[in-house]
């Protein structure tokens, strides 16, 4: 496919492409641009109307899922070192009715850290948590009208916690 071989017009039935026992009822070969990077690959269509591309560049990978069942994308990249490990991954959760976004996450595993982004039904953060395992610290900060009122953490080597409420300016710590 990346070498250009196989024309991205390409309609395989599922057991031609090796696929069999699944809902499929097609594989393509395609090329779906993000982000500015062409990214080569298979668009699978299942009886559903879902469908989902599956592609590549030199350093990274996407994922595509397109439900009409329930009016979500889920878009995923990757990101690879030259060595083929993976550096960083991001997956975002879109209801395609509205072009909302519903939920982001991004991992980086070479920091250690997990981001996880919830929106409200404007489309405004309504809550962040991460996991930030170099630090050892976990924490979630909730949003209204696009501002933090509540910050809640825990220390992983010791267990402490904190609730810092922005509202009311109360801090409460507790050491396990």
């Amino acid at each position: 496919l990346h070498r250009g071989a196989v024309a991205p017009s390409l309609t395989l039935v599922p057991w031609e492409a090796g696929i069999e026992g699944g809902k499929e009822t097609a594989v393509n070969s395609a090329v779906v641009k993000d982000g500015g990077v062409d990214y080569t690959g298979h668009l699978r269509s299942y009886e559903d109307g879902t469908t989902r591309f599956e592609g590549s560049d030199a350093s990274r990978m996407l994922v595509v899922i397109r439900s009409p069942v329930d009016n979500r994308e889920i878009r995923t990249t990757a990101e690879y070192d030259p060595q083929g490990a993976q550096k960083l991954t991001r997956t975002s959760v879109v209801d395609t009715r509205t072009g909302r976004k519903i939920h982001e996450e991004m991992l980086d595993i070479a920091k250690r850290l997990t981001v996880t982004t919830q929106f409200d039904e404007l489309g405004a953060v309504a809550a962040k948590m991460s996991n930030d395992q170099a630090r050892q610290v976990v924490s979630r900060e909730v949003f209204e009208k696009g501002k933090v009122v509540r910050v809640e953490s825990m220390d992983l080597a010791t267990g402490a916690r904190t609730v810092d409420d922005k509202k009311t300016g109360v801090r409460t710590y507790v050491d396990k």
